[in-house]
């Protein structure tokens, strides 16, 4: 059981790869295309999520990750912004 521990531990580290891309363990799937910040204020556009299982026992989701672009930034925030606004209640109609 401790082996397996060990795997798990290992398997859940953050991983730099190549070209401005992570790969991170998380609790759950993440979608595709989905936009996330750092502890240090970067925001990362998630490109793949696959179930992670050591010794056949799943107990996570491995995120890969690659730097987003300043359009999909943007986009993200005025998503955002537009949501906050029909929520006060500001606009009205679709989001």
């Amino acid at each position: 059981m401790n082996d397996i521990l060990e795997m798990a531990a290992s398997t859940a580290e953050t991983r730099t790869l190549d070209g401005g891309q992570i790969s991170r363990v998380v609790d759950r799937p993440a979608r595709p295309g989905r936009l996330w910040a750092d502890q240090h204020g970067a925001w990362w556009c998630t490109t793949a999520s696959e179930p992670v299982a050591v010794g056949g026992v799943r107990f996570g989701y491995r995120v890969t990750s690659r730097l987003a672009t300043a359009d999909e930034i943007r986009r993200h925030h005025a998503g955002t912004a537009r949501l906050l606004a029909v929520l006060h209640g500001e606009v009205h109609g679709d989001v």
